[in-house]
C-alpha cells in the first residue's frame, strides 16, 4: 500500500508541478535507490520512499506530460488514413436533452480506428495511434464496416481538445495515456473504403480476434435480449435493440453486457441518486457475483483444487471478451483475476498487498486513473472490506467463536448471516464513500445504505439469472428464450422499484463544492469511527465536531465572491449557443442556457456551476425564441435548483401561437414542475445581490421582423445607481442576446450615451458592421463572445480586439470577468 501511495504522490506532483523532465527524475530516482542501499533504518526508508516518488514523477511525465505531439501538423486538417476497426460501428443519437426532439436528428456513425498508415500522395506512410471516426448523416440502410476490418478513411482530423470549462478534465492528458490523437469527421459514408494491401501477420491476427469478439458479443446480446443488436446505439424513442425494447431490457443490457441505452436514461439517474451507480457499470461487484455462481457450480462436482481457480478465471476471461473494452471493465477484471490467482496458488499472501500491486499495474498502464472516481472507489472500498469487513461485522453483530462445534447450517441461518453481512458491508462502504462521492459529484445520498440493503439482493438475483440465461443459450438455446422473457419481467420490476425509491423525498441531496481536504478529513474520521470509535471516545467526537464545523463553514461560504467584487460573469464554452452565469453577493442567475450541441444542461452547465463554487442558481433568463439559447434549461433546472424563469414577450407569444413548438413545451414543462414563469420588457428590472438588471429592449408590444431582434437586452448596474438614466451612468455589464440591425439601431437612438465596462458580443459575434460599430461605441474594457469555431477569430472584430480584452469561447474556453467595487475590471479564461 505504501508503494502505491508513493507512486500516486509522484503522479500528483508531476501533474501539478511539471518542472523536471522525465530523464532527470529517473536519474534522481536511481541515485536515491543506490543511496538507499547504503544507509540504514529510517534514513533508508525515507530515501527509498523518495526514490518511489521520483520514479512516479518521471513515469507520469514520460507517459502523459511529454507524450509526443500528433503526427499531423495542425489542430484540424484534411487527412486520408488507414487502420483497423476496433469495435462494431453504431449509429448514435447525439441528443441527451429533454428538448432533443425539437432539435436536429444529430444521428451519426461512430467507431474507433487503430491507425496503421497515413496516405501522402501515392504513398502510405506508417502512422500510429487511435482515432475516433464520426460519420454524419448516416442511414439505417448504409453499409458500414465491421470490427476487425482494415479500412481507408478520408475526412477532417481534429486534435483532442484541452479543458474548455470549469469542472472539466483535460482531455489531452487522458488521450495521451491511451495513444488517442483525435477524431476524424466525415460528411458521408462513401469516404470509407477498403485499405490497400493485406497487412502484416500480426495485423491479420488482430483483425480475426476483433471480428470473433464482435460476433460473440452479438450472440450474447441475442441470447439475453432477443434479436441481434441494432446499429442504433441510442435514440429518443427506441433503445437500440432492433425493436422498441422496454426499460427492463435496457437495464439488463447495462447490468450484464455493459451496454448504454437511451431507454435507461431516467432509471440511470435514479440509480445514481440512490448511491447505486456502480451497479450499472460493469465492476468488481458484477464479476464477484459471476465468480460466486461459477464456484458454486464447480463445487457441485467435488473438490477441484487449483483447477477451480483456473476454470473460474477462464470463464471470467470469456465473459470479459464479450464486454465493451473500457476502463471499468478491464479494471475490475484485472482486480478479480489477480485475487483469484493469488488464492489459487495456495500460498500464503496478504490480500491488501496483492490488491495494491494490482492497482500499481493499472496506474502504470493508465496513469490518469489516479484521478478517476471509479478507480478510487473500486480499490479503496475493496481494500476497506479486506481490512475492516470482518472487524466491522463483528462489532455490529458479534464475533463467532472459532473451535465451537456446531451442527449443519440451515437455510435460515444462511439467510440471516448473508443479511447481516450485507448490512455491515453497506454501512461500511456507504458511509466511507460518501465524502469521496460528494467531492467528485456534489451528490450525497442519505438513503445509500438503505437502498443497498434493499436493492442489492434483487439486483444480485437478476445478475445470477442473467448469467444462467447466457449459459443456457450455449447449451440449450430453446430454454434460453423462455428464461430471457422471465428475466425481462424481473428487470422491469427492478427498474420500477428503483424509480419508486428515488421518488421518496430526501433520498438524495445536491451539495455545494467541497474541498479535497474536507473530503479526506471526513473519510479519515469515518474510518476512525469504524476502527476505534466508542460512545465515550472523546477524541472521536472532537474529530467529528471539527469535520462538521468545517463542512458548515464550506457550505456557508460556498459561492461567495471576493469582497472587492461587485459582480462576476462567467461565459461558459457551450459551442454555438450562450450560457452566462452571473453572480453578485451570494445570488446567481443564468442568462440563457442553450447550444446547438444537445445536452449542455445535463452535465456541462451544472458541473461548471459547481466547480465555480456556485450553489443553487434559482433564476434563468431566456432572451428569445431560438433553441440554442434555451434547450439546456429543463435539463439544468433540477441540478441547479431553478425556481423562476424569466423571458420576453417573443417567447411567450411563440408558445401561445404554436402549441407544438419548443417554446410551448419549455414553458409548459416548467409550469408542470412548479417553476414560476415571468415575462419582462423594456423598463422592467430584477435585483441580483448587490446589482440590478435593467431591461432596455424590446419595448412592450414590439413585433420585430426577426427572432434575434426580439432578444432581451439588459444593462447591469449597482443598486446604488439603479434607476439613473443610461446616459448618465456607465453600466457594469451590457448583455445583448442575439440583437441585429433593427434592435441595435433602436437602442442607439433611445440610449445614445450608453456605455459599459463589459459587453456581450451581439449574436455570438456575427460579422455585422453595425454590431462592430455598436460595441466600439460602448467603450468596453472586456468583450465576451460566446460562439463555436465558425465565428472565431474573424478579422472584422479586429478594431474591438485592439480596444478591449476580447474573449472568444471557441478559442479561449470559458471566460470570466469581475467588476470590482472601485470600478476596476479583472478578467481571464480557462485557456489563457
Amino acid at each position: 500500500m505504501i508503494a502505491l501511495a508513493l507512486l500516486a504522490a509522484g503522479f500528483v506532483i508531476a501533474r501539478e508541478i511539471p518542472a523536471l523532465p522525465s530523464g532527470a527524475a529517473f536519474g534522481l530516482a536511481g541515485v536515491a535507490a543506490v543511496l538507499g542501499g547504503v544507509v540504514k533504518g529510517w534514513a533508508c526508508r525515507g530515501v527509498m520512499g523518495a526514490a518511489c516518488v521520483l520514479f512516479g514523477y518521471g513515469y507520469f511525465m514520460l507517459r502523459v506530460m511529454e507524450a509526443p505531439a500528433p503526427w499531423f501538423a495542425g489542430r484540424s486538417e484534411l487527412v486520408q488514413v488507414e487502420g483497423v476497426v476496433l469495435d462494431t460501428p453504431r449509429i448514435e443519437r447525439r441528443e441527451r436533452s429533454v428538448m432533443a426532439p425539437f432539435g436536429s436528428d444529430g444521428s451519426r456513425l461512430r467507431f474507433d480506428l487503430r491507425l496503421t498508415g497515413a496516405v501522402e500522395g501515392e504513398e502510405v506512410k506508417r502512422a500510429s495511434g487511435k482515432v475516433g471516426v464520426v460519420v454524419a448523416g448516416v442511414k439505417e440502410s448504409d453499409a458500414r464496416p465491421r470490427a476487425g476490418e482494415r479500412v481507408r478513411v478520408m475526412g477532417r482530423l481534429e486534435a483532442v481538445e484541452g479543458k474548455r470549462n470549469p469542472g472539466e478534465r483535460d482531455g489531452r492528458l487522458w488521450a495521451a495515456q491511451e495513444g488517442r490523437i483525435g477524431t476524424v469527421r466525415l460528411p458521408r459514408m462513401d469516404l470509407i473504403g477498403p485499405a490497400l494491401g493485406e497487412g502484416t501477420v500480426l495485423g491479420r491476427a488482430e483483425s480475426a480476434w476483433l471480428a470473433f469478439r464482435a460476433s460473440m458479443s452479438e450472440r450474447a446480446h441475442e441470447i439475453l435480449l432477443g434479436g441481434t443488436p441494432s446499429p442504433v446505439k441510442a435514440d429518443a424513442g427506441g433503445t437500440g435493440h432492433g425493436r422498441a425494447s422496454s426499460e427492463g431490457r435496457a437495464l439488463l443490457g447495462a447490468l450484464i453486457l455493459g451496454e448504454e441505452d437511451r431507454a435507461l436514461r431516467e432509471v440511470r439517474s435514479s440509480f445514481n441518486r440512490l448511491g447505486l451507480t456502480h451497479v450499472l457499470t460493469i465492476s468488481g461487484f458484477h464479476l464477484a457475483v459471476m465468480c460466486g455462481v461459477v464456484l458454486v457450480v464447480l463445487r457441485l462436482g467435488g473438490d477441484l483444487g487449483r483447477w477451480e481457480a483456473a476454470i473460474a478465471s477462464s470463464l471470467i476471461l470469456a465473459y470479459l471478451a464479450i464486454l465493451p473494452f473500457n476502463a471499468p471493465v478491464w479494471r475490475s477484471g484485472l482486480m478479480v483475476l489477480g485475487l483469484i490467482a493469488a488464492d489459487g496458488l495456495g500460498r500464503r499472501h496478504d490480500r491488501l498487498a496483492v490488491l495494491s500491486w494490482i492497482a500499481v499495474v493499472i496506474l502504470l498502464y493508465r496513469p490518469m486513473e489516479a484521478w478517476s472516481i471509479g478507480f478510487q472507489l473500486s480499490f479503496g472500498l475493496v481494500a476497506l472490506l479486506v481490512w475492516l469487513g470482518e472487524f466491522t461485522h463483528g462489532r455490529l453483530f458479534g464475533v463467532r467463536l472459532r473451535g465451537v462445534v456446531r451442527g449443519p447450517e440451515g437455510v435460515g441461518s444462511w439467510v440471516r448471516g448473508s443479511f447481516t453481512r450485507l448490512v455491515s458491508t453497506s454501512l461500511l462502504c456507504g458511509i466511507v464513500a460518501t465524502p469521496v462521492v460528494a467531492y467528485h459529484t456534489g451528490l450525497v445520498s442519505p438513503a445509500a445504505v438503505l437502498s443497498s440493503i434493499l436493492m442489492v439482493p434483487p439486483i444480485t438475483g437478476v445478475l445470477i439469472a442473467g448469467y444462467i440465461v447466457l449459459l443456457l443459450g450455449v447449451v440449450a438455446p430453446p430454454l434460453a428464450g423462455v428464461a430471457s422473457q422471465a428475466l425481462g419481467a424481473m428487470a422491469e420490476w427492478l427498474a420500477w422499484a428503483v424509480r419508486w425509491m428515488d421518488s421518496v423525498p430526501g433520498t438524495s441531496v445536491d451539495v455545494p463544492r467541497i474541498s479535497l481536504g474536507l473530503a479526506l478529513a471526513a473519510t479519515g474520521v469515518a474510518v476512525y469511527w469504524f476502527v476505534r470509535g466508542r460512545w465515550r471516545d472523546g477524541a472521536g467526537w472532537a474529530m467529528l465536531a471539527v469535520v462538521a464545523g468545517w463542512t458548515i463553514g464550506e457550505f456557508r461560504w460556498s459561492g461567495a465572491l471576493a469582497r472587492d467584487v461587485l459582480v462576476r460573469v462567467d461565459t461558459l464554452a457551450v459551442g454555438d449557443g450562450t450560457c452566462h452565469l452571473i453572480r453578485s453577493g451570494r445570488e446567481a442567475m443564468l442568462w440563457d442556457c442553450g447550444s446547438l450541441t444537445p445536452g449542455v444542461g445535463e452535465r456541462l452547465v451544472p458541473r461548471a456551476a459547481r466547480a465555480l463554487g456556485s450553489g443553487a442558481v434559482p433564476v434563468v433568463l431566456v432572451t428569445h425564441p431560438n433553441l440554442d439559447h434555451f434547450n439546456g434549461v429543463l435539463d439544468a433546472a433540477g441540478p441547479l435548483g431553478v425556481r423562476r424563469v424569466i423571458t420576453g414577450e417573443a417567447v411567450a407569444r411563440r408558445a401561445e401561437e404554436r402549441p407544438a413548438s419548443a417554446e410551448a413545451f419549455l414553458l409548459g414543462e416548467l409550469r408542470r414542475r412548479g417553476v414560476e414563469v415571468a415575462v419582462v420588457t423594456a423598463g422592467d428590472w430584477i435585483d441580483l445581490g448587490e446589482v440590478r438588471l435593467e431591461f432596455l429592449s424590446p419595448a412592450r408590444g414590439t413585433a420585430w421582423g426577426t427572432d434575434n431582434d426580439a432578444s432581451l437586452v439588459a444593462r447591469v448596474v449597482s443598486q446604488d445607481s439603479a434607476g439613473r438614466s443610461a446616459t448618465g451612468h456607465e453600466a457594469l455589464v451590457l448583455l445583448t442576446g442575439d440583437i441585429q440591425g433593427g434592435a441595435i439601431a433602436t437602442i442607439g437612438t433611445e440610449h445614445p450615451w450608453l456605455r459599459a465596462k463589459v459587453v456581450e458580443a451581439p449574436h455570438h459575434g456575427s460579422v455585422r458592421e453595425e454590431a462592430v460599430r455598436f460595441v466600439m461605441g460602448l467603450g468596453p474594457r472586456v468583450v465576451l463572445q460566446s460562439t463555436g469555431p465558425g465565428r472565431a477569430g474573424v478579422a472584422e472584430w479586429g478594431p474591438v480586439r485592439d480596444q478591449a480584452a476580447f474573449y472568444c469561447t471557441a478559442e479561449d474556453g470559458a471566460a470570466w470577468v469581475e467588476v470590482l467595487r472601485d470600478g476596476g475590471v479583472r478578467s481571464g479564461a480557462v485557456r489563457r
